[in-house]
């Protein structure tokens, strides 16, 4: 938003900076927005909502992963077979009880692009009610406008680490996203699986992002992709680019199995991989079919061989 010409101050935690927060309310800002990473039912969402009320008259907007899943939730009520009736308590749209008290969600999963238009358009004092992938409470229903097409690019997922206030990086560990989405299909997962939202951060734009990261003090980096690199086989192509660089952070990722599979894993330890987290499921090839997990347990065995032995290596040669 800043590099959009937006002035944004950063609220980490509206509960434990409510001091800070209440501070900033000086400058009267236009808006508050309001991200739901971390919101999980409509309750947590309004009383949040009431407490800003509380302090301010500025614009509430809210957004993300609780937001979308509501619309998504919401669109289910056609189907007789979906139960919507048990959550609709819960989650936004579906009921008309307690609803809270915002100017304007954004119901997508980027969104980037269009609460920027509406903050352009919230300047002058606009009507902010015709943006497409938006929805309101009209005082008697719920009201969406259009539904348009949105896909991600590198800005999207992209940060300026330099001009985040430096108390963000108090616990020295930074999340960043190297991918977004996932393109497998496994049965039991019910992450949201759509096409135009799988993208990977081209790996220069990611290196100079951990860079920058580095060069402020960060020595964690969490990659927090769903797939490390959507499982993109280029492991030791970034591995390498970090030991180039002589970029000196330790890193953990979440990785698929298969994305080891013919890698050189001593690679990843060098470049200050300290933990992988593989999703095994099951050592029964019958189960992992039965879930389409694209997987096999000899396979799973090799793999977890590999990394116990580079584990050793490592417990050796601190020893």
């Amino acid at each position: 938003l800043s590099r959009k010409g937006h002035k944004v101050e950063l609220i980490d935690s509206f509960y434990n900076e409510k001091k800070y927060f209440n501070g900033l309310l000086q400058y009267s800002p236009k808006v508050i927005i309001v991200s739901t990473t971390f919101i999980l039912n409509k309750k947590s969402l309004i009383s949040l909502v009431n407490e800003i009320r509380s302090r301010t008259n500025a614009k509430i907007i809210v957004g993300g992963p609780f937001v979308y899943s509501s619309y998504l939730l919401f669109k289910k009520i056609v189907d007789k077979k979906y139960d919507t009736e048990s959550p609709k308590e819960d989650f936004l749209f579906i009921s008309g009880n307690n609803n809270p008290d915002v100017d304007l969600f954004i119901v997508s999963r980027g969104g980037l692009t269009i609460l920027s238009g509406v903050l352009d358009r919230l300047k002058f004092d606009g009507e902010i009610n015709n943006f497409p992938n938006t929805a309101r409470w009209d005082g008697n229903k719920y009201v969406f406008s259009k539904r348009i097409e949105e896909t991600l690019n590198t800005e999207d997922i992209s940060i300026a680490w330099s001009e985040i206030p430096r108390r963000f990086f108090s616990s020295n560990v930074v999340n960043i996203q190297a991918s977004v989405g996932c393109p497998y299909k496994c049965e039991f997962c019910n992450f949201v699986k759509e096409r135009q939202f799988t993208f990977i951060k081209p790996l220069d734009s990611l290196i100079n992002e951990i860079k920058e990261i580095s060069s402020i003090g960060v020595k964690y980096v969490r990659f927090v992709d769903d797939n490390f690199r959507l499982g993109k086989p280029d492991l030791n192509e970034v591995c390498e680019r970090l030991v180039s660089e002589g970029i000196n952070i330790y890193w953990m990722s979440f990785l698929r199995a298969s994305t080891l599979e013919k890698r050189d894993l001593n690679l990843p330890k060098k470049a200050g991989c300290m933990e992988v987290q593989i999703g095994i499921e099951s050592a029964d090839v019958n189960v992992l079919n039965n879930m389409n997990k694209k997987a096999n347990p000899a396979m799973y065995k090799k793999i977890i061989n590999e990394l116990l032995q580079i584990i050793e290596l490592r417990i050796f040669a601190r020893a």
